[in-house]
């Protein structure tokens, strides 16, 4: 499952055109592998949101070619309108992982919404930790949110991997409110204080050396 704000209208032609390309089955309403859920009938568009959402949904049908995909339009990006979104999909018995891939500042009051992050179906959140380089971002700041950084790859001559460093665009570092989750506490981080350190996992961001969509 994907949450995002604002309507995508040309996703299923934009994912359709993705496959095509990169050689992988059809995602449609049609045939039950795509579906898409407006938390309003007066979603709008909007351009920016929609490229988020198609490297989202393309890239999760990648990963997962038979895996169903629900996307989830937040009516905007306000905080309490995705918080709707995202209790939407945590709700779905169905779920195997819900995708979140936004983010913003720290607050105080962000502990009290942790349990936003606790989906009917056991399935994990993911979050994006940020856009801005150094500092820690929310919802990946919660210990329920499995906090996703980028990463920028170098290639040898011959495609393979020469090296992989942190990725200027992405976001990390420990939290100003969150503690530290037991799952953290075994590996001793640099500079964690006790508190909650993202991101946990980290993949390809960087548009030089990351992906068509």
């Amino acid at each position: 499952m994907i949450v995002g704000a604002y309507d995508d209208t040309t996703i299923e032609n934009d994912l359709a055109t993705f496959d095509a390309q990169v050689g992988l089955p059809t995602c449609t309403t049609a045939n039950g592998c795509f579906k898409k859920h407006k938390m309003s009938s007066s979603v709008k568009a909007d351009s920016g949101w929609a490229m988020e959402t198609s490297l989202d949904v393309e890239w999760a049908h990648a990963i997962a070619p038979k895996a169903k995909i629900l996307l989830v339009e937040a009516t905007t990006p306000s905080g309490d309108n995705l918080l709707k979104a995202v209790d939407y999909a945590g709700k779905q018995t169905s779920a195997s992982a819900i995708s979140m891939s936004w983010g913003g500042g720290e607050f105080p009051e962000e502990t009290s919404m942790d349990s936003h992050f606790i989906s009917k179906s056991g399935a994990p959140f993911f979050a994006s930790s940020g856009d801005n380089g150094t500092g820690a971002s929310w919802p990946a700041s919660s210990p329920n949110v499995i906090a996703v950084g980028g990463t920028s790859l170098s290639l040898n001559a011959d495609g393979r991997l020469k090296k992989q460093i942190a990725w200027s665009g992405s976001g990390g570092g420990v939290s100003a409110y969150e503690t530290e989750p037991s799952f953290q506490a075994d590996y001793s981080i640099p500079k964690a204080g006790g508190m909650r350190a993202i991101p946990d996992v980290s993949y390809d961001a960087d548009p030089a050396s990351g992906f068509p969509v």
